[in-house]
This record gives structure tokens, C-alpha cells and sequence, in this order.
């Protein structure tokens, strides 16, 4: 784990903020012909997955 990810063991209850990116993030979602700033299809995938996996876990 990179020393800068000083939240990862983090855990904590709701509201919670998932952020997803990595490498070639942003070149991946470009290639994909999502919009530029914010995609609404692709905010609420990742909104809907997020809220499916933590209903699971929870």
C-alpha cells in the first residue's frame, strides 16, 4: 500500500465518498465516449454499484 493512502483502513458510517480512479482512469472513460466533465450514465453506475456492494457488506 502507498504511504499516501492514509484512509484505506479507514471505516466509518454514513455519508460515505467513493472515489475511483487509477491508471489511464481518465483515458479509459474518454475512449469509452463518456462526457467530460461528470457523464450522468456513468456517475449513477458508479453511484448504483457503490450502493449495491454496501448494502452486501452491510
Amino acid at each position: 500500500m502507498r504511504n499516501w493512502e492514509i484512509y484505506a483502513e479507514m471505516r466509518c458510517i454514513p455519508p460515505v465518498v467513493v472515489r475511483a480512479d487509477g491508471r489511464n482512469f481518465k483515458n479509459t472513460l474518454s475512449g469509452l465516449g463518456f462526457k467530460k466533465p461528470y457523464d450522468k450514465t456513468f456517475a449513477r453506475a458508479i453511484a448504483d454499484t457503490a450502493e449495491l456492494l454496501l448494502r452486501k457488506v452491510v
